[in-house]
């Protein structure tokens, strides 16, 4: 997880990890997008809402990140 503990980090120069636990397993994933504090506290947002669908038994993994390579055949 991110060293403050948001679970979002800054991954490279044009994109965020955010992280997660799902089905057991740690979760991370690459967001496009600029690190800045704008886009830092967006994700950490949709991190939350994924956080809550996890526990409502509600998340989607594959309607979430269509580009994971979790679902790569």
């Amino acid at each position: 997880m991110a060293r403050n503990g948001s679970g979002v980090k800054k991954a490279s120069g044009s994109s965020i990890e955010i992280e997660f636990q799902y089905e057991g397993e740690r979760c991370r994933e690459r967001i496009k997008c600029k690190p800045t504090p704008a886009n830092f506290r967006k994700l950490a947002l949709f991190r939350d809402e994924i956080i809550d669908a996890i526990g409502a038994g509600t998340f989607d993994y594959q309607a979430s990140f269509p580009n994971s390579k979790r679902f790569k055949v």
